[in-house]
């Protein structure tokens, strides 16, 4: 299993535990013997905690995702870079042999 299925398996995890929490809790509200008013209000906080428990999370992620994404675009410059090098020398090498059959004709 590589890295990228594994991160993926680990957020859908995260993502079901996070949906499953928030079901449970307002089915527990929901089923919780309250009056109507004092059931929405607490709906109202509890949602609004779960909202912000969620944008920080969210955040976290995003903040991960952007630093795996520069790890793995510098090490693809690096690639791109070493291409590059490796084919100015190539070049250059048959560039001397053309240089050199030229001579020998001429």
């Amino acid at each position: 299993m590589s890295e990228r299925d594994r991160g993926r398996g680990l957020a859908l995890l995260i993502a079901g535990f996070g949906i499953g929490t928030l079901v449970g809790a307002v089915l527990g509200l929901l089923y919780a013997p309250k009056p109507g008013e004092e059931l929405r209000a607490e709906l109202k906080k509890r949602g609004g905690e779960l909202y912000e428990i969620g944008k920080e999370r969210a955040s976290e992620a995003l903040g991960k995702g952007k630093e795996k994404a520069a790890e793995i675009y510098g090490e693809k410059i690096e690639k791109v870079k070493q291409a590059v090098k490796k084919g100015i020398e190539v070049a250059k090498e048959k560039l001397a042999k053309a240089e050199e059959l030229v001579e020998e004709e001429g």
